[in-house]
């Protein structure tokens, strides 16, 4: 059965700046920005426009992001189950910093490392590898190098949507910052190419927005018992500020992905992990 005819959309959000869509696709939201609200001034957003072309231009950018007029839309992803289980009661949140465009365009978190083949494929991911070994997260489906991206994204979809993976947590997935950029590489990539593409300031105002959509996410999906591993100092100290000592929902700081399968960082994955076990037991 395809995913699109067994999940419903995602939820809808609106902000202040940042429109959310569902777009009947799982796992994907159309996210839409008025650019007059960010630059009132004319010449501010004339070189905005003007670094978003070469943003734009940039690895894996152009396919999921499109500037109209003053409306700037892009594809982004958010992983989070409505399903729920009772040996997966306690809710796991993997928070990111924000998407690689590469996987946005692949449909999934962290779809392949380094580069995809002319024949589809592309190298398992360190972070779904880590997970694994910490025993956070283990899908039932072994996959190989020599798998289709497109079937080893979908497949782990499924089992992210229908929670039948292997794991003491009902795990979701989401970015703080929803804007896709390219991994690596380039003076566009990750977290900091979002600042010099909209500048600090403007970036704090799209930041509030990210604050009150990342907060529904907590309180609709994270019960008394869940928490959350932010894999981004940003997104961390974001999301900390979010949460309120009588919540009962605790926030770990964990390894960035680049650093993840480091042997200490690995350990302290697994130290999180029984921490929050033990945080469902009390």
């Amino acid at each position: 059965m395809n995913l699109l005819e067994k999940y419903e959309s995602p939820c809808t959000f609106k902000g202040e700046i940042l429109s959310f869509l569902g777009i009947n696709e799982p796992g994907i939201l159309k996210v839409a920005i008025d650019l007059r609200k960010l630059y009132p001034c004319e010449h501010e957003l004339m070189e905005f426009k003007r670094r978003f072309c070469e943003f734009r231009n940039d690895k894996g950018n152009f396919e999921i992001m499109c500037l109209k007029g003053d409306m700037l839309t892009y594809l982004t992803e958010c992983i989070i189950p409505t399903k729920r289980k009772k040996d997966k009661d306690i809710s796991l949140l993997l928070l990111l910093g924000n998407p690689a465009s590469h996987s946005v365009s692949s449909r999934m978190f962290f779809s392949y490392e380094r580069e995809r083949q002319s024949d589809g494929t592309g190298k398992d991911h360190r972070f779904w590898k880590a997970l694994e070994e910490t025993c956070v997260l283990r899908f039932t489906r072994k996959c190989s190098y020599s798998e289709n991206i497109t079937e080893r994204s979908e497949s782990r979809k499924r089992e992210l949507y229908d929670l039948s993976y292997l794991s003491d947590f009902r795990i979701g997935l989401s970015t703080f910052y929803s804007m896709p950029s390219s991994a690596s590489g380039s003076k566009w990539a990750g977290v900091d190419g979002l600042r010099r593409l909209f500048g600090n300031a403007t970036l704090q105002k799209i930041v509030e927005d990210e604050k009150r959509r990342i907060k529904h996410i907590i309180d609709n999906f994270l019960g008394s018992k869940g928490g959350i591993f932010a894999f981004h100092k940003n997104s961390y100290e974001q999301a900390d500020c979010l949460l309120h000592k009588s919540d009962g929902i605790r926030i770990w700081r964990a390894p960035p992905t680049r650093l993840i399968r480091g042997a200490q960082n690995i350990e302290q994955l697994r130290k999180f992990k029984e921490c929050l076990l033990n945080q469902g037991d009390n």
